[in-house]
């Protein structure tokens, strides 16, 4: 079932955030680099998928974090079909780059126009801090199945 396409802004060096729809509206004094970022957990089919945003702290860790990833010059790809298939970040800062990114499987995505880069997620640690992001906003028995299934000693 496909989802909604959501606008992720991806800047050089994996500067990474998506514009989406967020929970909270903007305050008139709102700059555009204070747009929230959401998470979306990507686990279901046919039910929405949990969501939440990322506090500011959070936001800042998330881009530094991308900044700081390699290339992906392995074969490395995200999940597909049922069941978790990762994460979507949306939204943020005015930043050039990607229209969508996807941090599955060690690897990170982005997309745009036709084009895209990989980053490696090595040990899949920016996977894990993502879901932790989420700690208490997904429910427990998911939580815990997606935290066993992103430790890459499986």
């Amino acid at each position: 079932m496909p989802r909604p396409s959501n606008i992720l802004v991806f800047g050089a060096f994996g500067a990474a955030v998506v514009l989406g729809a967020s929970a909270c509206p903007q305050s008139p004094s709102s700059r555009p680099g204070d747009r929230e970022m959401r998470v979306e957990l990507d686990a279901y089919s046919g039910q929405p998928n949990p969501s939440w945003d990322l506090t500011p702290q959070q936001a800042e860790d998330l881009v530094q974090r991308l900044q700081a990833l390699p290339e992906e010059r392995g074969g490395g790809s995200v999940r597909d079909g049922l069941g978790y298939r990762g994460f979507i970040v949306t939204g943020g800062a005015d930043l050039s780059g990607f229209d969508e990114m996807v941090v599955s499987n060690g690897v990170v995505l982005g997309r745009r126009a036709g084009k895209t880069q990989k980053l490696a997620d090595s040990g899949r640690e920016l996977e894990k801090w993502l879901l932790h992001t989420g700690k208490g906003r997904v429910a427990n028995d998911l939580y815990d199945d997606i935290a066993k299934d992103s430790d890459p000693q499986d």
